[in-house]
């Protein structure tokens, strides 16, 4: 497993860290009562250059279930929205999060994933999906940029990526913030 994901990796292009993106800082800026992610005002490549206005003005999309919103996904949601000038989320529909997460998902029905996305300063649209994958949304969007979390499935990624080749977009990564997934927190509500 380890190995294909290190495969279909390889294409992948690391994300640089955001200020106030750590655990560490999101746990302080709650602590303190504050918002623990400020978008910069300038839109930055992945070595902290400013973008050229063809990046600053793109499309980049992310997809997912998003069934309890957590600092994991805010943090990934202003990384992703560092990388282009617009974030479409594409999330999956209702009967799409039940075939992948299970009889007892989602937790929160589509629309009230769809209104707490649409909350946030980083993201500027939300679509939704009826499928099993993005790949249709995608090929309608044709995103510059489409960036993967933590947890993507390696078969999943080579997909986009072939896909996104065809218009000369990429895929991205960013990395998790330990701690937090919906799913552990769904199992710890559970006891």
């Amino acid at each position: 497993m380890a190995a294909a994901a290190r495969e279909a990796a390889a294409g992948v292009i690391p994300v640089a860290m955001l200020p106030g993106c750590s655990t560490g800082e999101i746990q302080r800026a709650i602590n303190q009562g504050a918002t623990p992610i400020c978008l910069p005002g300038a839109v930055a490549t992945e070595a902290g250059v400013p973008a050229s206005p063809a990046v600053a003005g793109s499309l980049v999309t992310v997809n997912g279930c998003f069934d309890i919103l957590h600092l994991g996904h805010v943090r990934f949601l202003a990384q992703a929205r560092a990388l282009g000038g617009r974030l479409t989320v594409l999330i999956n529909d209702d009967a799409s999060v039940r075939r992948y997460k299970g009889p007892t998902r989602p937790i929160f029905p589509l629309e009230f994933r769809r209104a707490a996305l649409r909350a946030l300063k980083s993201v500027d649209d939300v679509q939704a999906f009826a499928d099993d994958t993005p790949l249709a949304l995608l090929a309608r969007l044709k995103p510059a940029v489409h960036v993967k979390g933590g947890t993507y499935e390696p078969d999943r990624v080579q997909a986009e990526q072939a896909l996104l080749k065809g218009w000369g977009g990429r895929v991205a990564y960013v990395p998790l913030v330990e701690g937090h997934s919906t799913t552990d927190l769904v199992e710890r509500s559970r006891g």
